[in-house]
C-alpha cells in the first residue's frame, strides 16, 4: 500500500511494517502496532486507514484487520472500532459523508464489503439522563449519565446553569450535601461533533424534622478521617467545620467564597454600609451574630438591621446594614460570630 498525507509525508506498507517517510523518502518512524501484511492505505480527512490481516499487536482491539492511525505518530486510534475479527481486509475507498468502504473476507450477511464510518463522525446523544433525588443534610449525592457518541467525550456538570469547578467526570459525587447544594443539575458531554446538554436533575436537600444539630448532621457525614469538631477545619479551608454548617455549605467540601460579603445596601434611595450572607434555616442549636462598630475593638457600636430574602430549601439570604449612611462614618467594621447553642 501507499499513500500521501497533506504534508507531503509518504506512507508505505510492506509484509509487516507501516513506514512514514517525509517527502524526499527519509525514514520518520516505523508503526508498532500495525505489524502483519498491509494491503491498502487511504489518507481520508486527515486519518490514515490501514487494511490487511489482523493486527495481533493492538491490545484489547479484537485483532483488527482495519484500521486507522494517527498521522503523527502512527498510534492506532482506539475510538475507531470496525470490528472484523480474525479475518482479512483487502481494499479501501473514500465514499464522502464521513463514511469508508472496505472489502475483504468478512464473516456476516455481506462477506466482500462493508461499509463503515468513523466513531468520531458518530451522533453524539445523552442516552440516560441524570436522575432527580431528594436528601437530607447530611447524605451523599451520586448523579451520573449515560453517553453515545464517536471520539472520547469530555464532561462538565452544571448546577442551575454554572459550571461547577472539577466537576469534569462522568458521574458527579457531592459526600455531603447541605442546603445550599439543592438546585438543577445537568451534564454537558463534549467530543468533536459537539456538545449536547442532559436534562436536568432536580436535587432537594431538607433538614431533619424541625431543625439538625451539628451533632446530627456530624453523624451522617463521611468526614474521611478528618477533624469532625465544631472547631476543626475537616476541608483545611481556614474556616471551621460548625460555621460552614451555619452558613448552609459543607464542612468536607473547600467553599470559602460563601463567606460573608461586605457591600453597600441602597435602600430608598440612600446607601448604607452593609454586610451579606446565606443563613440555613434547617439548622438548629446555632446563632449568628453580626455587629458594627466604628472601631476595631468593637467598643463603638453601631445600630444594625437585617432584612431577609427567601431563597427556597430553607436558605435565606440576609442583609445587615447599620442605620448610618455610608458618609456618616469615616471607617465601618463589621464581625460576625457563630455561636452554638
Amino acid at each position: 500500500g501507499l499513500a500521501v498525507d497533506a504534508n507531503d509525508n509518504i506512507w508505505v506498507g510492506f509484509s509487516s511494517q507501516l513506514v512514514r517517510l517525509d517527502k524526499n523518502g527519509a525514514d520518520q518512524f516505523t508503526a508498532s502496532q500495525v505489524d502483519r501484511t498491509i494491503r491498502d492505505i487511504k489518507v481520508i480527512d486527515g486519518g490514515v486507514y490501514v487494511a490487511g490481516d489482523f493486527f495481533p499487536s493492538i491490545n484489547n482491539m479484537n485483532y483488527r484487520s482495519f484500521v486507522r492511525v494517527s498521522p503523527v505518530d502512527g498510534a492506532v486510534d482506539a475510538s475507531f472500532g470496525p470490528i472484523f475479527s480474525n479475518t482479512s481486509a483487502y481494499t479501501i475507498a473514500d465514499a464522502g459523508n464521513g463514511k469508508v468502504y472496505v472489502g475483504g473476507q468478512f464473516t456476516g450477511p455481506v462477506a466482500r464489503i462493508a461499509r463503515v464510518v468513523a466513531q468520531s463522525d458518530a451522533t453524539l446523544q445523552v442516552t440516560c439522563d441524570p436522575a432527580s433525588q431528594s436528601l437530607s443534610e447530611g447524605a451523599a449525592l451520586q448523579l451520573s449519565g449515560g453517553w453515545t457518541g464517536g471520539s472520547p467525550a469530555t464532561f462538565q456538570w452544571k448546577k442551575d446553569g454554572t459550571p461547577i469547578p472539577d466537576a469534569t467526570l462522568q458521574s458527579l459525587h457531592l459526600p455531603s450535601v447541605v442546603a445550599m447544594n439543592a438546585g438543577s443539575y445537568t451534564v454537558d458531554v463534549t467530543d468533536s461533533s459537539g456538545t449536547v446538554t442532559s436534562a436536568a436533575a432536580t436535587v432537594t436537600v431538607g433538614g431533619m424534622g424541625g431543625g439538625q444539630t451539628f451533632a446530627q448532621f456530624s453523624s451522617g457525614v463521611d468526614w474521611m478521617g478528618k477533624d469532625n469538631s465544631p472547631g476543626g477545619d475537616a476541608d483545611m479551608d481556614g474556616i471551621p467545620n460548625i460555621v460552614e454548617f451555619a452558613f448552609g455549605f459543607a464542612p468536607t467540601m473547600n467553599t470559602s467564597g460563601e463567606l460573608p460579603q461586605a457591600t453597600v445596601k441602597d435602600d430608598m434611595g440612600t446607601e448604607y454600609p452593609a454586610v451579606t450572607f446565606t443563613r440555613d434555616t434547617n439548622v438548629s442549636n446555632v446563632t449568628i451574630q453580626v455587629q458594627a462598630a466604628t472601631d476595631l475593638g468593637f467598643t463603638n457600636l453601631l445600630t444594625v438591621m437585617e432584612t431577609t430574602e427567601d431563597l427556597g430549601n430553607g436558605l435565606q439570604r440576609v442583609t445587615i446594614r447599620i442605620t448610618d449612611a455610608v458618609n456618616a462614618n469615616d471607617k465601618v467594621y463589621f464581625r460576625t460570630n457563630v455561636v452554638q447553642n
